[in-house]
């Protein structure tokens, strides 16, 4: 982590620094006074340095066409955060027709509202535990109650977007369907990765 944060900061200064030794070495400065001359050693020093600067942002560039190209092509983040954003992203990827992405877009149009609308009694829940929990004397029936609704809603969400590739399955062809399967396949992996790697191996509350 501190060579890749070393890497960003030695691309940043490279690219926003860029004198070079001829301008050190005798081009006019501001109000037509000539620059001071460098000497042979810090002219070699300032070499060496632009060097290790150049070099730093080439590795730097390197590692970041990696993270891209880790990505599916077409994909953005926050693209899946949505089912709308998944067809988007899905077009190209699937090589969806006109008629298929209507349709397609119109069943995750269709889920999308009841996905959003569960979402926003979710938040409903939440005032009425956060109510309860701030009271000395909080009912603790209608907490239980609020609790096991958040989590009913919660996992309805959960299996609607899990669902949707399979409700989508007779708009598409068998083949596209399989590439849909791969690819979130493989956003699943990327994401148990990221959560694998977190600090001290953890995994968040609800994980695996």
């Amino acid at each position: 982590m501190k060579h890749f944060i070393f890497l960003m900061l030695c691309a940043v200064m490279a690219s926003l620094a860029p004198i070079n030794a001829e301008e050190k070495a005798g081009k006019p400065g501001k109000g037509g006074e000539e620059a001071p001359q460098m000497d042979e050693k810090t002219k070699a020093e300032f070499e060496a340095a632009k060097k290790k600067f150049d070099s730093a942002r080439a590795e730097f560039e390197a590692v970041m066409e990696k993270v891209r190209g880790s990505r599916p092509e077409g994909e953005k983040r926050g693209d899946m955060a949505t089912l709308t954003g998944q067809v988007d992203m899905l077009k190209q990827q699937i090589a969806l027709t006109d008629e298929q992405y209507k349709k397609v877009k119109e069943l995750a149009e269709k889920l999308q509202k009841e996905i959003d609308a569960r979402t926003a009694d979710v938040k409903k829940t939440m005032e009425t535990i956060d109510a309860e929990r701030a009271k000395d004397a909080p009912d603790f029936g209608k907490l239980r109650e609020a609790f096991e609704k958040r989590s009913k809603i919660e996992s309805e969400n959960m299996l609607a977007r899990f669902k949707f590739p399979f409700d989508a399955k007779p708009l598409i062809s068998a083949e596209q369907f399989a590439k849909w399967k791969e690819i979130m396949k493989k956003m699943e992996e990327r994401m148990k990765a990221g959560r694998d790697k977190m600090p001290g191996g953890q995994k968040p509350k609800g994980g695996e």
